[in-house]
Formats: C-alpha cells, structure tokens, sequence
C-alpha cells in the first residue's frame, strides 16, 4: 500500500516508514548482488 497511496496507509494506522525503507533497500540490494553477479553492463542493461 506504501507505493500505491502512502497518506492512505498513515491515516489507517499503517507502518509507513518501515514499509518505505524496505521499498528503498529493496532495489539497491537486488542492484548490488546483479553487479556482482553479471558485471556492469549486464547489470545496467537489466535496469
């Protein structure tokens, strides 16, 4: 719900900051390990 309508999830109580790092870690984690496993322009190409 944090990527669709963040305000919505705050005003019913929802844990919007936990749930807006994990979609912030998310991505760089899954960029990092694909460097490290296809290499640079692999990793680029797939972004």
């Amino acid at each position: 719900m944090e990527s669709v309508d963040p305000g919505f999830l705050r005003s019913v109580g929802g844990q919007g900051t936990a749930a807006h790092m994990l979609l912030l870690v998310l991505p760089v984690a899954n960029l990092v390990g694909t460097f490290q496993a296809l290499g640079p322009l692999m990793a680029v190409g797939l972004l």
